[in-house]
């Protein structure tokens, strides 16, 4: 693999990507969808953490190995090597209704997420 640290190169590395597994699988359909939805460059600032560069790649690597992570504890403690489709179904019915349900619970202030009281508190050091 190749380690790139520049925004504009990882875009454009993803781009160049994702049009050679459409092409190799004739997807033509599939690459205009995700070129006006995800990889457009206007699109692709508003999703992607690469885009950002407040953003540290190595905290991306973390957050991602997390969630992972997460879901194998979660979810997948029983399979060691689930099947493709039982990894979609556990995704869709599982893991994406659990993430709807602590939206629903932060906009109605019933949750809370574990880093909000030392951020409100380093908000209000930075009032003053």
């Amino acid at each position: 693999g190749t380690f790139i640290t520049n925004a504009d190169e990882i875009w454009k590395e993803c781009v160049k990507e994702m049009i050679e597994f459409c092409k190799e699988n004739e997807l033509l359909q599939l690459w205009v969808y995700l070129w006006r939805e995800w990889y457009s460059k206007e699109k692709w600032n508003l999703w992607a953490r690469a885009a950002n560069k407040n953003i540290s790649h190595i905290k991306t690597t973390m957050i991602v190995e997390s969630h992972w992570r997460h879901i194998k504890h979660d979810h997948l403690y029983k399979f060691h090597k689930p099947r493709v489709d039982h990894l979609c179904f556990i995704l869709v019915k599982k893991v994406i209704s659990q993430q709807l349900y602590r939206i629903q619970l932060l906009q109605q202030g019933r949750y809370s997420v574990p880093w909000r009281k030392e951020f409100k508190k380093e908000w209000k050091q930075h009032e003053k």
